[in-house]
């Protein structure tokens, strides 16, 4: 019954260690997502623009031809540009969207 307790500790202990580490991935810092905005081609042809009731919304893609691998894409890059406008939510703007992979679920960053 003891080895049981123990084994159950440990693995108990092992999870939250893991989910410990999980939780600390570092996201990537504004200076990090502002780099790799610049690196990024912006495919210009391939935009899209929705208006409704004074609403504006605009989404530039990067060009995928520079994504060589889906582990670069996990890595976290640039993906697009949202150019947004009378939207209440949020302030007038452009947003870079930053994507990544981490602990196995995709995270974008704005």
């Amino acid at each position: 019954m003891k080895r049981i307790l123990c084994f159950g500790l440990l693995v108990s202990s092992c999870t939250f260690a893991a989910a410990q580490k999980i939780i600390r991935t570092p996201l990537p810092t504004g200076e990090e997502i502002t780099k790799a905005a610049e690196m990024a081609m912006l495919n210009h042809r391939a935009s899209v623009t929705a208006e409704k009731d004074g609403k504006k919304v605009t989404v530039t893609p990067v060009d995928s031809t520079k994504t060589k691998t889906s582990q670069n894409l996990e890595k976290g890059q640039v993906v697009g540009l949202i150019d947004v406008e009378g939207i209440p939510e949020l302030p007038n703007g452009k947003y870079v969207v930053f994507v990544r992979k981490s602990a196995g679920r995709w995270q974008a960053i704005f």
